[in-house]
């Protein structure tokens, strides 16, 4: 399928996809970049499977939530069965939020790497040139785990047809972010624990037809390499979004997931403003920073078991930071 398409005419979707009209100098410039990246992404031939062990790199995007991110870290090290290399991109708006951040780091220093944002592309870049991981999945601060997963059955040897997903399940029957239901496409068994589909039968726009994800999906970190060196992207919302211009590349793979959804998002506040994405408002960012400054962290164990409805406008409890498993 993918050898059909040139890289001239892929190019042209992504800059259509990004709002670009070739019609001056700088834009037609733009548009040979994209062509580059394509012809660098074919000559990768990424469709091959990996050969050699299966290693994954987790890059989590936070800023301004460090009580947040640190239910999901303790989340994920009391559900993942192995190992990942595990980075955090992180920034802050002010004095206080940093302070909570450096307390964050003395708890997660031994399994936990650190890189304070200077330049978010730039940064995520050197992250990504500097390891030699087979396999990328990116996390948001706001995400929870919601139940033991094997990271190895998540590390799929075809990701250049396949991408696996750790939000997706059958009960997968409501979009978040447009509000409204969507319809799941035919699922098929893989093995005995895992889902498969076609990215390309999920309704546009919804979460089936989705697959390039910064909340839970996992990529060759190689290939995504070559497609994020030339886009422009300034921090993690507008590089999920510009990341849709190589929707070509990926709604013709297959979709993974298992059984049952081991991650979910609890939009219950924002830190960016490029978007207009909805939340539940149950929890201001600087209430959060004051519960965590009050020696309180969340509850994510009561998230454990529940389904991605139920989850994603959960309201927060709150214990002792001493009881943290971190």
């Amino acid at each position: 399928m993918f050898n059909r398409i040139s890289p001239r005419g892929i190019a042209r979707k992504m800059l259509i996809r990004l709002g670009y009209r070739v019609s001056s100098l700088r834009l037609s410039q733009l548009r040979d970049v994209f062509e580059q990246t394509m012809v660098d992404w074919t000559r990768g031939n990424f469709q091959k499977p990996h050969a050699g062990p299966m290693r994954a790199l987790g890059v989590v995007f936070s800023k301004d939530r460090a009580l947040q991110l640190n239910a999901l870290l303790e989340s994920w090290f009391a559900n993942c069965n192995g190992t990942a290399r595990i980075v955090v991109l992180w920034t802050v708006s002010d004095s206080n939020h940093e302070r909570s951040y450096k307390e964050l780091m003395d708890i997660w220093e031994s399994k936990v790497e650190w890189v304070r944002e200077k330049s978010f592309r730039s940064d995520l870049l050197e992250i990504l040139e500097k390891d030699s991981s087979s396999h990328l999945f990116f996390l948001t601060d706001d995400a929870m785990m919601l139940g033991p997963f094997s990271l190895e059955e998540a590390l799929l040897p075809d990701t250049g047809l396949a991408v696996f997903s750790l939000k997706h399940d059958p009960a997968l029957k409501w979009c978040f972010v447009p509000r409204k239901p969507q319809t799941v496409p035919e699922l098929q068994s893989r093995g005995t624990n895992l889902l498969t589909w076609n990215w390309s039968d999920g309704e546009p726009r919804c979460d089936w037809a989705f697959p390039l994800s910064v909340d839970g999906a996992f990529f060759s970190r190689e290939e995504f390499r070559v497609v994020l060196k030339n886009l422009p992207f300034k921090n993690p919302n507008t590089l999920e979004d510009s990341l849709q211009a190589f929707n070509p590349l990926f709604l013709g793979r297959k979709g993974v997931c298992f059984q049952k959804a081991v991650i979910v998002n609890v939009p219950c506040n924002m830190v960016q403003t490029e978007f207009d994405h909805p939340i539940t408002a149950l929890f201001s960012i600087q209430e959060l920073r004051d519960r965590w400054f009050n020696g309180e962290r969340i509850a994510w164990e009561d998230f454990q078991g529940m389904n991605s409805a139920q989850a994603e406008t959960h309201k927060y409890r709150f214990v002792a930071k001493e009881n943290s498993k971190g």
